[in-house]
């Protein structure tokens, strides 16, 4: 019987090139995690400044942070492909 050897890195596997895109995918979640909570922190200034209710205070980091992990026009972070072609 002969033994099947599975490939050591997959091909679609993030760590195939290296792990650049875990790396920016981690820095992608940092950010936006970061920003939740700067975003949650000036929603309740702005709300006890205002007197408006507690439930109001997460609102901006939660727009702010999906805003960031999301980035739909693509300005913050660079393509995959992009990526790629810079470590090569």
């Amino acid at each position: 019987m002969s033994r099947r050897r599975l490939p050591s890195t997959p091909v679609l596997s993030p760590f195939a090139s290296g792990g650049g895109i875990v790396r920016i995918m981690n820095k992608r979640m940092l950010a936006a995690s970061l920003w939740l909570f700067a975003g949650w922190y000036l929603g309740a200034a702005v709300a006890v400044y205002l007197g408006l209710p507690d439930q109001v205070a997460p609102l901006p980091g939660i727009v702010i942070a999906v805003l960031i992990a999301l980035d739909p026009t693509k300005r913050l972070w660079a393509p995959v492909d992009q990526v790629r072609d810079r470590k090569t």
